[in-house]
């Protein structure tokens, strides 16, 4: 009796495109959510978007750094 030779099933984290997206998973959810929000909100990428992110996120980080 001979053993037939098995082909074993690879999930997708054990192929290499799984391998990086396991590893890196933050910079593709921020990635993803970035393409999300510039196609969604229409003055995402505007410069006073940016100053208000800067403006208000002032005091956390001056606890933080505290």
């Amino acid at each position: 009796m001979t053993s037939q030779p098995t082909t074993a099933k690879v999930g997708f984290f054990e192929s290499g495109a799984g391998k990086i997206l396991a590893r890196n998973w933050a910079s593709c959810f921020l990635i993803l959510m970035i393409a999300i929000f510039s196609l969604a909100g229409p003055g995402f990428f505007d410069i006073v978007n940016f100053q208000n992110i800067i403006h208000l996120s002032t005091g956390a980080f001056l606890v933080a750094a505290a």
